[in-house]
């Protein structure tokens, strides 16, 4: 038995707790139609990011889907990496990162996985307006070719904070206190 308690005060009961998740689903349905307002519409703030074509050979960042968090960065130039090698990929864009936000560029996972392709740096800051490059890691015993064009990695805007760094002679105690490699068990 479940203790029931409604959100009138008449709808105070004892139910089985099979009849209560059996019927949730149309229960909860019911009770949004029936009171419109109890459903909380949050709003997502719009994020912009300005972007500045810095040639021709240029492809803007764009979302794979319409809830995708990455923007996919595209290659301005034809480079081959070589195995077991690194290579600076243009993009030929700069962005303006807004306030209290920093751009980290990560791997295509497709990339990653079909072919070995890594990104190794990967944060750009507020404040840096200069050309965005994309540092790829060829981890294959083959050449990778990438040609203009081409979907090399995605940016992602994450919310940051800037520390005010304070020495101290000592920390605060934590229940892992100084712990480290695997001490979580893994």
């Amino acid at each position: 038995m479940v203790h029931w308690k409604g959100y009138n005060s008449e709808d105070d009961s004892w139910e089985l707790a099979s009849v209560i998740f059996k019927d949730a689903p149309s229960v909860v349905a019911k009770f949004h139609d029936d009171h419109p307002s109890a459903i909380w519409h949050t709003p997502i703030p719009q994020i912009i990011l300005l972007v500045q074509k810095l040639s021709d050979n240029v492809c803007l960042p764009t979302s794979g889907s319409e809830f995708a968090t990455g923007k996919d960065l595209y290659s301005a130039a034809f480079v081959e990496i070589p195995p077991k090698t690194r290579s600076l990929i243009p993009t030929d864009i700069a962005i303006a990162i807004p306030t209290g936000h920093y751009a980290r560029i990560t791997l295509q996972s497709g990339m990653a996985f079909k072919s070995s392709i890594d990104v190794a740096a990967g944060v750009i800051d507020e404040d840096y307006r200069g050309p965005i490059g994309v540092l790829l890691v060829n981890n294959s015993n083959s050449n990778y070719s990438i040609s203009l064009g081409n979907r090399i990695a995605q940016l992602i805007l994450e919310q940051c904070s800037i520390p005010i760094i304070l020495e101290t002679s000592s920390l605060p105690p934590s229940t892992r206190d100084t712990s480290g490699f695997g001490s979580t068990g893994n």
